[in-house]
């Protein structure tokens, strides 16, 4: 019989070894449809003329919903005067902007500007766009399958992203 820890989210009950087992199978099969995948989405990453920080940093205010400099360079793992070139970058190509911060007027954010927004948007229209093609080549049946798969997988995120949320609240 499986339970579901509700406290972890773990699931008791299956052997450890064909948990093990499984999730080996689910993360080669991953690995193989991504590496698939990634040759229609390579297309849309080249286009954006960004480099590899500077798409990290835009993600990452988006995800956070605008941040200061020390925080963003302390989740990438970089130096502040790393951070500020970064972002001076970012803002001269007019995805970002800084403003003051309400809370503490000493403080400047960094927000996406509609042009960062609408980069990152054109990026998700193209994944889309790309994993609708992909779907269509699914039978109804397996449709089914992915649709449970990924509810699964979703709720399992959700959980996961409250508890690294939890984590990060202290910072």
């Amino acid at each position: 019989m499986r339970t579901i820890d509700d406290a972890s989210g773990v699931v008791h009950g299956d052997t450890l070894a064909v948990r093990e087992s499984l999730s080996q199978r689910i993360l080669d099969e991953q690995r193989r449809l991504f590496r698939a995948a990634r040759v229609a989405y390579a297309h849309d990453l080249i286009a954006l003329d960004l480099t590899m920080q500077q798409l990290k940093v835009i993600v990452l205010v988006d995800a956070m919903g605008g941040a200061t400099s020390k925080q963003l360079a302390r989740r990438l793992g970089i130096g502040p005067s790393t951070m500020s070139g970064i972002v001076d970058r970012l803002y001269e190509h007019e995805l970002v902007m800084r403003a003051e911060d309400p809370s503490d007027r000493r403080v400047t954010r960094i927000t996406l500007t509609p042009h960062g927004m609408d980069v990152l948007d054109r990026l998700d229209r193209g994944r889309r766009a790309n994993v609708a093609r992909l779907l269509g080549r699914l039978s109804e049946v397996d449709l089914e399958l992915v649709v449970g798969a990924y509810a699964a997988m979703a709720d399992a995120a959700e959980a996961m992203a409250d508890d690294v949320e939890r984590e990060l609240a202290w910072e």
